[in-house]
């Protein structure tokens, strides 16, 4: 698998290229601000169903990512 085992660093710099903010990535991920911010600053262990998404997302283009933030 691309990129594992992902780092803290790895994690943010996939943030940066996805152009998502902490909030919109961890909404995307199913997974609490709070511990996302802590698998980016190193405070937890970045489990492998997260690498594996983020290496989905840096790999294949997906439409129209923002659409899933709207509200019903």
């Amino acid at each position: 698998m691309k990129g594992y085992p992902m780092t803290p660093e790895k994690l943010k710099d996939a943030r940066s290229t996805l152009k998502m903010t902490q909030n919109q990535l961890s909404d995307y991920l199913g997974i609490s601000e709070r511990q996302y911010r802590r698998y980016e600053t190193g405070h937890a262990e970045i489990i492998g169903p997260v690498q594996i998404i983020i290496d989905i997302l840096l790999t294949r283009r997906i439409p129209k990512l923002k659409s899933k933030f709207k509200a019903s």
